[in-house]
């Protein structure tokens, strides 16, 4: 959405967050699980890592205990949210962030907290900065709606993508996004870096043999560059049943 109005929130946040863990408790030198989970209010949304035409990523910086270790952070496939020509990549409702962190092999903390400061920008008609930190002390157990929450987030992130065979081609004006896949009825990539695509723009898919091939539009702005075409590919198929693959592939160039 257009942000044509901006404020930073004095009244109750739009959205709020909460922490959960697994396993229920943690063992030294085995890594386990953070989901942060973002509630968000009916007719809100907030934003992906690349928010798309307009709006802000949104940011999860942890402040973790000594000897602690952040390991990788996987988000939610985002959903396209237009209004007026423009395209947001975002959030409604509720979305799960997965983090993974190494506790230490030895001397572990009697009473470990983690702490998560977050940033979002919320937006319905007007957008508004928000802010919340979230804390979990680590020493006690969390088994009350940890393990369903979890398994839910990790049933929702994007398959691995080299399954389906990715090959990036860079043209003069668009990518060319190949994959091996089959009855896919339509398909759109959310790529993860911005200025790279244009959120708005019009992409097409095609089959040519075995593949398919999606046509991407360059961001406006976008600088010829060597580089990887990083993101999420959602593909729907036969009897609206939708699909995502987790895409890293490096982009090669191809004369025509």
């Amino acid at each position: 959405m257009f942000i044509a109005f901006l404020a930073i929130a004095s009244a109750p946040n739009h959205c709020v967050a909460d922490l959960k863990m697994e396993p229920a408790r943690i063992v030294p030198g085995k890594p386990f699980w953070i989901a942060t989970r973002f509630r968000i209010q009916k007719g809100w949304h907030i934003y992906w890592l690349n928010p798309g035409d307009s709006g802000l990523a949104t940011r999860i910086d942890w402040n973790l205990p000594k000897t602690f270790s952040f390991l990788e952070q996987r988000w939610p496939p985002p959903k396209e949210i237009a209004s007026a020509g423009i395209v947001s990549y975002g959030y409604e409702n509720v979305a799960v962030v997965l983090t993974k962190i190494m506790p230490p092999k030895s001397g572990l903390p009697s009473h470990p907290i983690i702490i998560a400061k977050l940033n979002w920008m919320a937006c319905e008609q007007t957008c508004v900065i928000e802010q919340q930190s979230v804390s979990l002390n680590l020493s006690r157990g969390h088994l009350e709606g940890s393990r369903s929450l979890l398994a839910s987030a990790r049933a929702a992130l994007p398959a691995d993508g080299r399954l389906i065979e990715p090959i990036a081609q860079e043209q003069a004006d668009h990518f060319v996004l190949s994959f091996r896949l089959n009855g896919a009825r339509s398909a759109y990539f959310f790529c993860q870096d911005r200025g790279v695509v244009e959120p708005s723009g019009q992409q097409a898919l095609k089959r040519i043999g075995g593949r398919f091939e999606l046509a991407i539009p360059k961001a406006r702005a976008y600088q010829p560059k060597s580089g990887n075409l990083t993101g999420v590919l959602s593909v729907e198929y036969d009897r609206n049943i939708r699909k995502y693959w987790a895409i890293h592939a490096r982009i090669q160039s191809k004369n025509r």
